[in-house]
């Protein structure tokens, strides 16, 4: 036993798993995904890539949220905004057309929130 933050707290041996438990504010649990410094990661892919004349942008949102969506090059500037508007909790899919994306390689932005994650993507 050890103690942390003024609580005992049962030590794990080095051949234990240990299965991390998030609990919300109102106490209830939940899963989510964490990075690597803890915090919650955003839920999304972009599929094709390549990309193709019609790709597609799946997302989860875990709470009501503004959800930005940007196609960026690869110096930062915005070359197409895929969305920016309110969206509830739930599982999205956004297609859009790759159309006058030249063949190069790109980054796809997704802002939840006050979070950010960023994909590399190439458009053939």
């Amino acid at each position: 036993m050890r103690i942390i933050a003024g609580k005992m707290e049962p030590e794990i041996a080095l051949n234990q798993k240990a299965t991390p438990v998030i609990e919300n504010i109102s106490n209830k649990v939940s899963e989510q995904k964490l990075d690597k410094t803890g915090m919650s990661a955003i839920d999304w892919t972009i599929y094709p890539n390549p990309l193709t004349e019609n790709s597609t942008i799946a997302f989860s949102v875990n709470q009501a949220t503004n959800v930005i969506i940007d196609i960026l090059d690869m110096q930062g500037k915005v070359i197409k905004n895929i969305t920016s508007q309110e969206y509830n909790q739930g599982f999205y899919t956004i297609n859009f057309p790759s159309i006058g994306l030249v063949q190069e390689t790109y980054l796809c932005r997704i802002r939840q929130g006050n979070q950010t994650s960023v994909k590399k993507i190439i458009s053939k």
